[in-house]
């Protein structure tokens, strides 16, 4: 079976840049990845978190003054661009096992 050569020209003339939007993979509000056993990495999308631009602005007037409310904070907590990062705890564990736990 052949194809027509008016199907063949509409193949031909496809840009890939008319699809970039559906072909992208969506963004996520939290990424984490584990780096311990129980300490994850996380990050955050500003952009997504704060719609509004007011939101935006309100968050950045306050990160300093959050940051030097508590020595641990700068720590545990950092911005580059429209990423925050930071370091948590994955307190339930993902596998189930028949260990007792110590007492």
């Amino acid at each position: 079976m052949t194809e027509s050569p008016e199907k063949k020209n509409v193949i031909k003339n496809l840009d890939p840049s008319d699809f970039a939007l559906t072909m992208s993979k969506p963004k996520k509000l939290i990424r984490f990845r584990k780096k311990a056993s129980i300490r994850l990495e996380c990050e955050n999308d500003l952009d997504q978190l704060f719609e509004a631009e007011k939101e935006r602005q309100g968050f950045e007037h306050k990160w300093n003054k959050f940051l030097s409310s508590n020595p641990y904070n700068s720590k545990i907590y950092s911005k580059k661009k429209n990423h925050l990062s930071y370091t948590s705890e994955q307190l339930i564990p993902r596998k189930k096992t028949t260990d007792l736990p110590y007492c």
